[in-house]
């Protein structure tokens, strides 16, 4: 399953403004990709054509990001892909009752970073 959004929020990782099926997409979209079980895997952000306004093959994947969720469908990683494919960003998630922390690893320059922060369900 597939939901088509005018922009993805990768800090939250929601997508802003869903297209409606047969809608007319702006130059740049996320496709959020799903599992069976309504499980976020991937996102790509893409550039359309300017000569056509429908989702399709011919869109340039500009950006992508793959998600690990849990069995109830909390991220517990995510990737930040580069345009080739390597990795650019990986963070894992960590969840309490009330707070996610997320440590986030730049391979390329091997910078670590965490993070702290309120947990809405």
């Amino acid at each position: 399953m597939k939901k088509l959004f005018r922009e993805w929020n990768w800090e939250f990782d929601y997508g802003v403004d869903e297209v409606a099926p047969g809608g007319s997409l702006p130059p740049s979209y996320a496709v959020a990709f799903y599992d069976h079980r309504g499980r976020l895997y991937r996102v790509e952000e893409r550039q359309r054509p300017e000569t056509t306004g429908i989702e399709g093959d011919d869109a340039k994947v500009t950006s992508s990001y793959d998600y690990f969720c849990t069995l109830d469908g909390r991220v517990s990683q995510k990737r930040s892909l580069e345009e080739g494919g390597e990795v650019h960003v990986i963070v894992d998630m960590e969840y309490t009752d009330a707070e996610v922390t997320e440590v986030a690893w730049w391979p390329a320059n091997n910078v670590c970073k965490s993070i702290r922060r309120r947990f809405k369900r």
